[in-house]
């Protein structure tokens, strides 16, 4: 822990692969939003039905990084009592 923050010294463990999955989805929603409407209104229906489930996901994922950092946090405190 440094300063509050708590730093993944296992990039394979689950707050590591928490922070990789945040990453991507964090570059699919940014791509997806970047995009050009598609004048298919199916496809665009699908394309935008994509962009929400990916900002689902990444929601999910940036809250599950937060239970686990407070997780660690708490077993640090633990540890030092």
């Amino acid at each position: 822990m440094n300063g509050g923050k708590v730093e993944s010294t296992d990039e394979n463990g689950q707050l590591g692969q928490t922070i990789k999955e945040i990453d991507r989805l964090q570059g699919l929603v940014d791509g997806q939003k970047d995009a050009k409407a598609d004048p298919d209104p199916q496809k665009e229906k699908t394309r935008v039905a994509t962009l929400e489930e990916n900002k689902r996901l990444l929601e999910l994922e940036k809250g599950k990084r937060q239970r686990l950092e407070s997780d660690i946090r708490d077993a640090d405190a633990e540890s030092k009592s």
